[in-house]
């Protein structure tokens, strides 16, 4: 964990200069979780300001602030400084400056989470691994999750998230990462980016900023692989995928997990996931690729695989008495849909959607939900619950039962009806960006006494 001197600080910042030996250890944004000698940094957002709450970061124990503006009645010492949320991302850069350990960074429009928790697994074998937690993969998270490097720290495994042009350049060069992991280009945030050609430049940043000796990790099966391989700051690179250096076979997928041969240098091993889908046996072979480039062995990742986490609501199955409920609410985009509706397809019995908007597409938003809808055809799906203007218009084209719904309160009595009266059990796919609130479908679901 990050811990300095106050003139050390200073120093980092190229602040005014401090000759204090006074020392912080760990780095806050909340006042509410402050702990005794924190350095608070007073962010600001659209909707909060971090300067309302130096004196309460004080009040609970904060060594210092870094602020934009002094608070007069904070007994502390506060450091000024032009903009707060370049400090942080400066402070992140320094203090991860001062350690060699490995770092692996991963971007991708799809699977980053799992491909991070799968490496964070295999490298959790061999010793103390800092890991990006939750969705701390921006700006400001990143530079959070840098800050819980210490002495001890064998490996850093960082997911690093965008949301338009210019967002993994800016992340990779705090991170300086020397394993670059990208797992695919797919339409996600298209108002932002116009275009999968700027979605796949903007994630491809992660392997121009690799070190000279540093490992580009590169899905052979995605359409911008020739182009990701060009930008590259290094020679070395591993694929993965069809035709790749890392690759499946003997694929065997189940209700609950897969089984797969790990190909690899002439080598192979069987493996086994607690994950479901043709997709999370690509995720793993992406986290498999980036352990072979770190000199891990066959051993150590098939251990580290199989005690990878299922993360709920990301395709994570709920099984009830009278129902299974597939979550993978947490956020969507047109190929996490398709993934998820080939996992509920392998299921028996009655297959049922709650489909809400697929946000940020831009232009081409309808024609995403529409597409989607189709493949529910094809994949056998008997009922379709839309909520959202996109999802809802789409059901035009559903050929089987659907429903439309602009209130959440109102779906979840419906579904919790139905349920009650499915014969045989059904099985629930619960999808839509986070704004939609779905989790809180599966959640009452999950509650419900059906």
């Amino acid at each position: 964990m990050i811990e300095m001197s106050l003139a050390e600080l200073s120093v980092a910042l190229a602040g005014p200069k401090s000759e204090s030996n006074e020392r912080f250890k760990g780095v806050s944004i909340n006042s509410r979780n402050i702990q005794p000698n924190n350095l608070f940094i007073a962010l600001k957002g659209e909707k909060f300001d971090g300067h309302d709450y130096v004196y309460d970061a004080a009040i609970k124990g904060a060594k210092a602030a870094i602020v934009k503006k002094l608070c007069r009645k904070a007994n502390l010492p506060q450091l000024i400084v032009k903009d707060t949320s370049t400090a942080l991302a400066r402070l992140g850069e320094y203090w991860r400056a001062k350690f060699t350990m490995p770092v692996v960074g991963i971007t991708g429009s799809v699977g980053k989470t799992t491909v991070k928790e799968m490496i964070g697994s295999i490298l959790n074998q061999t010793g103390s691994c800092v890991i990006s937690e939750g969705n701390m993969n921006n700006e400001i998270g990143l530079p959070l999750t840098l800050f819980k490097i210490g002495g001890k720290t064998k490996f850093v495994v960082l997911e690093m998230g965008a949301a338009k042009v210019g967002d993994i350049e800016y992340l990779a060069k705090l991170a300086k990462p020397d394993i670059g992991v990208i797992t695919c280009c797919a339409p996600a945030h298209l108002k932002n980016f116009k275009s999968l050609e700027n979605i796949a430049l903007t994630k491809g940043a992660l392997v121009s900023n690799l070190s000279l000796q540093g490992t580009a990790i590169l899905n052979r099966e995605d359409y911008f692989f020739e182009r990701w391989c060009k930008m590259r700051s290094s020679s070395n690179m591993i694929s993965f995928g069809e035709s790749g250096q890392c690759f499946s076979s003997e694929v065997v997928v189940k209700r609950d997990s897969s089984t797969f041969c790990l190909n690899y240098n002439s080598e192979r091993q069987k493996i086994n996931i607690q994950h479901p889908g043709q997709h999370n046996i690509k995720n793993a072979l992406a986290a498999a690729a980036a352990s072979f480039a770190l000199g891990l062995g066959f051993k150590t990742i098939k251990n580290g695989l199989a005690a990878a986490p299922k993360i709920p609501g990301r395709l994570f199955w709920i099984r009830k008495k009278n129902v299974n409920i597939l979550d993978d609410s947490y956020n969507a985009n047109p190929q996490a849909l398709n993934a998820a509706i080939d996992t509920l397809s392998t299921e028996r019995g009655e297959k049922w959607v709650v489909f809400g908007d697929m946000l940020e597409l831009g232009a081409t938003t309808q024609k995403f939900h529409d597409e989607s809808v189709v493949k529910m055809n094809n994949a056998d799906i008997t009922r379709l619950f839309a909520i959202g203007r996109f999802s809802g218009q789409a059901t035009m084209y559903f050929q089987k039962e659907s429903e439309i719904f602009s209130d959440l309160n109102k779906l979840i009595i419906r579904l919790k009806q139905l349920i009650n009266k499915a014969e045989p059990k059904v099985s629930i796919l619960v999808k839509g960006s986070r704004a939609t609130n779905l989790d809180l479908v599966v959640k009452a679901i999950r509650e419900a006494d059906i």
